[in-house]
């Protein structure tokens, strides 16, 4: 059995100054006739869920019917995404209202998303503990920031 090539074969990727496509990347989504906004390497769905304690339907008005609004469920997805000359990849939560992309979301450098597990990390560690030692805990972390 062969391996799969990840050699370019667009001619954006061919340039010199454009990034190889990375192992993650769908790379069979490229084409030579990507706009220069669409030269970039982006990851399959890495997690999806439904933020629980969200209110399950989201509202928005219907383009074109004034005063009239749909909703539905919401849920957030993740992504790694690298523009075609971006030195690194990116690590993107994008909330998905019926499948149509209705907020910017956040897009985090590999410096950002590393620090947010850190800190998400010491927030559940603080939400695990039990009530009369979590004074204690909050103190000793808010003194480490």
């Amino acid at each position: 059995m062969t391996k799969k090539s990840k050699t370019p074969t667009v001619q954006w990727m061919n340039d010199g100054s454009s990034v190889s496509c990375p192992p993650w990347c769908e790379g069979e989504l490229h084409s030579d006739t990507d706009h220069p906004d669409d030269r970039v390497h982006h990851s399959p769905q890495l997690w999806s869920f439904l933020p629980k304690l969200m209110n399950p339907n989201y509202h928005w008005p219907i383009k074109g019917e004034p005063g009239r609004f749909d909703h539905g469920p919401w849920e957030v997805n993740v992504y790694i995404q690298q523009g075609w000359r971006e030195r690194e990849p990116s690590i993107e939560l994008v909330p998905d209202m019926l499948g149509s992309d209705m907020g910017k979301g956040l897009k985090l450098t590999i410096d950002e998303a590393k620090k947010l597990r850190s800190v998400l990390d010491e927030a559940l560690a603080l939400a695990e503990v039990r009530p009369s030692t979590r004074r204690a805990k909050l103190k000793s972390v808010g003194a480490a920031s």
